[in-house]
């Protein structure tokens, strides 16, 4: 997958960046159908589309998605779509439930994998919790689809994996108030879903409230009671 051409025009990036709030400040650029997303310039980092329009990330991106990719030491042109996917379901499920997104807990959660050129989250045991009731669907045409952003977007220090030996993730070692988070997201196991800005607003995932200031979003229960 990591070996995938871009076919992104000027056009069709422009396009994509104004739908999704990717400020010109961050020059996205089309990469030319000659390279891959590890191939990016001098300065720059590849990013897939899906990790805004189906996954739900903005620029600037969350404090704890830059810190679960520096705890693992994944570049983020490495992170395949289904990756980004774990994570921004895990961040929305704890600001959901008023928990606070921690790496340890998403540790107890996940592990690490490594397939086809890119790093994705499989479930860390086959006894360790779940807070992912659904996973997301499968998609189509996103491995092509990818393009160039100024490399201060992914404010850290992470080579690209070249190969060599994976180091295992070891078990987090967690406080009783981690666990207890930890048994909170097991007891609410919610499917993947994508979200409108409104909901990534108020969660935190996105800068953007796509209304005026005296507009606000209701949020109806079950029973379509609420407000």
């Amino acid at each position: 997958m990591a070996n995938k051409h871009s076919i992104m025009t000027r056009e069709m990036v422009e396009s994509f960046c104004n739908s999704y709030y990717i400020p010109d400040e961050v020059h996205p650029t089309a990469p030319g159908r000659d390279r891959t997303i590890t191939q990016f310039p001098e300065g720059k980092v590849g990013v897939y589309t899906r990790l805004f329009d189906y996954y739900g990330y903005r620029i600037p991106l969350t404090k704890f998605f830059v810190s679960i990719l520096k705890y693992f030491r994944i570049h983020i042109s490495q992170l395949s779509p289904f990756g980004a996917a774990r994570i921004s379901h895990f961040e929305v499920l704890t600001r959901v439930l008023d928990l606070g997104p921690s790496v340890a807990v998403f540790r107890a959660f996940y592990t690490r994998m490594y397939s086809d050129g890119l790093f994705s989250f499989a479930k860390r045991s086959l006894s360790a919790p779940s807070c992912l009731s659904k996973p997301p669907d499968s998609i189509k045409n996103w491995a092509d689809h990818f393009f160039w952003v100024d490399s201060r977007v992914f404010p850290i220090s992470v080579p690209l994996y070249t190969g060599g030996v994976l180091e295992k993730d070891p078990a987090p070692h967690l406080t009783a108030r981690q666990e207890q988070a930890v048994q909170v997201l097991s007891s609410n196991k919610a499917p993947f879903r994508r979200y409108p800005e409104c909901f990534l607003a108020l969660v935190g995932l996105s800068p953007y409230y796509p209304f005026g200031e005296n507009t606000y979003p209701a949020f109806e229960g079950p029973d379509r009671t609420g407000g």
